[in-house]
C-alpha cells in the first residue's frame, strides 16, 4: 500500500513539474495594443501559483488580476476599484509579491488627472485591499497630472526598495525644459517611509529597465537615456548605463553599443517607444543584458543578442540570434523584435530564457502579419541551446514579458489579436504561455524532436505563390527542405545555410503539397504547404 502511494505521489509531483498550458481570456473588441501590453505583468507565488495584471483601456483605471494555478485554471478573476481619499488608484506596471502581500504601484490622483502623487498599494491574497503609502510630495514639481511608477528596480543591501517614476510636470531651467521629468525613489521595506528621492532631466536618465548593486554601493543602471527635446520632438539614440552613487548623483554614462558594438560593425541599438533593453544580475561581477539590434543598411530587420557585461562595463560575452535577410520581400516576418517589459529571466543561469516576436514592423512599433512567439534558450557561456516558435496560427502576438518559474519553465505574457483576411483587428485578448525548460508545450524526447506543440521551424507565406521563406532554430545544423507533391512524389529539395531562408516556387503547380523540413536527415517539421 506504502508503495502504491509512493508511486502516486511521484506520478502527481511528475505532472506538477511538467504541467504545461497556452490560454486566452478576456477576449474583446475594446483593447488598445498599448494600453493593454503597457499594464500586463505576471508574478509567482510560493505555492506555484500566478498572479497576472492587466488594464484594458488608455488611461488605465481599470486594474485587473487573474489568479491560475500551475495547470493554467483561473481560480480567481477580479477588477479592483479603488478609491482613497476621494482620489483614484490609477496602475501601471508595478506588481510584486513582498511578505506574503501583493505590492501594486501606481499613481493616485484626483479625476481630472491633477494633484497626483506615486501610491503603494497593499493586497492581501484574495486582493482585497489593506493598506497604502503615498510618496511626498517632491520640491519643485507642482501641478503634476501624472506620477506613473514603474516596477520595483532593485531591493538594496540596506533592505530598502528602489524604483523610478515618471511625472507630467515642467521641472527644469527653460534651456532644460522637459513636459516628463524622471524621479528615482528609495523607500523602507515596509513602505511607511521615503529615504530619499532625486529628480533627473530625461536627457540623462529615462525609462530604467534595470538596476544593479556594486560592492561599492553605488549603481548601475540599464536605461533610455540620450533623450534630445526639440520643441515637441523626442529623438531616442539608444540604451545607456548610468552608474550613479548612494545618493543618486550621476557619476559617468556609456552607450550600450559602445561596449558590445565598438565602431557600430554595421549595427545600431533598437529602443524605441515602450520596448526595452532589460537585464538581469548574474553574479557579484558581471550582469545578462538581452537587447535588439538592427542592421544599418535594413532597418527593418532585426535580431535579438544577449551579453554579459562587468561591473566595470567591459564586455564579457555576447551572441547574437538569427539572420538577417533584407531580401525577403514585403511578406517577410524574419525581423524580431524584444518583449516590451522584460525579454529575459532565468532560475537557472545554465538555462536562461529570451522571449520575443516575429513580424514586428520597425516604423510602426506593432507586428502586422500573423506571426509567432519566439523562445531563445542559452547557456552560461550564452550559446544558443534551442530557439521555438510558438503561434502561426493566423494571428498576431506581442509578448509583453517572460517570468522563469520555479519549475525550471517559463511563463510568457502576450496579448493576441485575432484578424480577419484584410489584417484588421476583430478582437483582442490576454495570452499566457506557460512552456517548460526546454521551452515547448511537450516534454522533450530525445530520439524524436517534433513531439512539441511548439514549432522548431515553419514556413510562410502559406498559403504562397512564388516564393515561401522558411524560418528554423539557429541553434540547429545541417538543416533541409523537401516537398512532396499529392501522390507522395518529391519534386523539390534544398540545403538551407541560413536560419531565414528564401525559396522559389514558381515553378509548382497551384494545389497542395507537403514539405518536410529536416536536421541531420531527421523530420523536424511536417505540414500542408497550399499554392495559389
Amino acid at each position: 500500500m506504502k508503495k502504491k502511494i509512493l508511486i502516486l505521489l511521484f506520478i502527481a509531483l511528475n505532472f506538477q513539474i511538467f504541467a504545461q498550458f497556452s490560454i486566452t481570456v478576456e477576449e474583446s473588441v475594446h483593447f488598445i495594443p498599448t494600453s493593454f501590453s503597457y499594464g500586463l505583468k505576471a508574478i509567482e507565488t510560493d505555492n506555484n501559483e500566478y498572479f497576472i495584471s492587466y488594464s484594458t483601456n488608455g488611461i488605465r483605471d481599470d486594474l485587473h488580476f487573474l489568479k491560475l494555478d500551475s495547470d493554467g485554471n483561473i481560480l480567481m478573476e477580479k477588477e479592483l476599484d479603488t478609491i482613497i481619499d476621494d482620489k483614484r488608484f490609477f496602475y501601471k506596471t508595478g506588481i510584486s509579491i513582498i511578505n506574503d502581500r501583493l505590492i501594486v504601484l501606481g499613481t493616485l490622483r484626483l479625476y481630472d488627472n491633477s494633484d497626483a502623487s506615486s501610491c503603494i498599494l497593499e493586497l492581501d491574497e484574495n486582493l482585497d485591499y489593506l493598506r497604502h503609502y503615498c510618496l511626498p510630495d517632491i520640491p519643485g514639481l507642482v501641478n503634476r497630472t501624472s506620477f506613473d511608477p514603474s516596477s520595483f528596480l532593485l531591493k538594496n543591501k540596506r533592505g530598502n526598495y528602489i524604483f523610478e517614476s515618471y511625472c507630467s510636470d515642467s521641472f527644469f531651467s527653460k534651456n532644460e525644459k522637459s513636459s516628463f521629468p524622471r524621479v528615482l525613489y528609495e523607500i523602507n521595506s515596509d513602505f511607511t517611509d521615503t529615504i530619499q528621492t532625486k529628480v533627473f532631466n530625461p536627457i540623462d536618465l529615462d525609462y530604467v529597465s534595470y538596476m544593479y548593486e556594486k560592492e561599492n554601493g553605488n549603481y548601475l543602471l540599464l536605461n533610455r537615456a540620450g533623450i534630445t527635446t526639440i520643441d515637441t520632438i523626442n529623438i531616442s539614440f539608444g540604451s545607456e548605463i548610468v552608474e550613479i552613487d548612494s545618493s543618486f548623483n550621476i557619476l559617468s554614462d556609456l552607450y550600450f553599443h559602445d561596449i558590445i558594438n565598438p565602431g557600430y560593425n554595421n549595427f545600431f541599438m533598437l529602443n524605441t517607444g515602450h520596448k526595452k533593453t532589460t537585464g538581469k544580475t548574474l553574479n557579484d561581477t558581471s550582469f545578462l543584458l538581452s537587447f535588439e539590434t538592427l542592421s544599418n543598411n535594413e532597418p527593418f530587420e532585426g535580431q535579438l543578442g544577449i551579453a554579459v557585461i562587468d561591473t566595470s562595463l567591459q564586455e564579457i560575452n555576447k551572441n547574437r540570434f538569427g539572420d538577417l535577410e533584407p531580401e525577403l520581400g514585403d511578406d517577410d516576418n524574419s525581423s524580431s523584435s524584444i518583449s516590451i517589459h522584460k525579454n529575459l529571466d532565468f532560475t537557472d543561469p545554465n538555462n536562461i530564457f529570451q522571449v520575443g516576436f516575429t513580424g514586428f514592423n520597425v516604423s510602426l512599433g506593432f507586428p502586422m502579419v500573423p506571426n509567432h512567439i519566439m523562445i531563445n534558450i542559452v547557456n552560461e557561456e550564452l550559446n544558443l541551446k534551442s530557439q521555438h516558435f510558438y503561434g502561426g496560427d493566423s494571428c498576431i502576438y506581442e509578448v509583453s514579458e517572460v517570468l522563469a518559474t520555479q519549475d525550471g519553465g517559463c511563463l510568457i505574457s502576450a496579448i493576441k489579436y485575432v484578424i480577419d483576411q484584410d489584417y484588421y483587428i476583430i478582437w483582442s485578448g490576454l495570452h499566457i504561455l506557460k512552456v517548460n525548460e526546454y521551452g515547448t508545450l511537450e516534454p522533450v524526447n530525445n530520439e524524436k524532436i517534433n513531439n512539441s506543440t511548439t514549432k522548431l521551424a515553419f514556413i510562410y507565406p502559406n498559403p504562397s505563390k512564388d516564393f515561401i521563406n522558411v524560418r528554423y532554430g539557429a541553434h540547429l545544423k545541417n538543416v533541409s527542405i523537401e516537398i512532396f507533391d499529392i501522390s507522395r512524389k518529391k519534386i523539390l529539395f534544398k540545403n538551407l545555410e541560413k536560419s531565414v531562408s528564401r525559396i522559389d516556387i514558381q515553378n509548382l503547380k497551384i494545389g497542395s503539397y507537403v514539405y518536410h523540413i529536416l536536421s541531420h536527415n531527421k523530420i523536424i517539421e511536417s505540414e500542408i504547404l497550399i499554392i495559389n
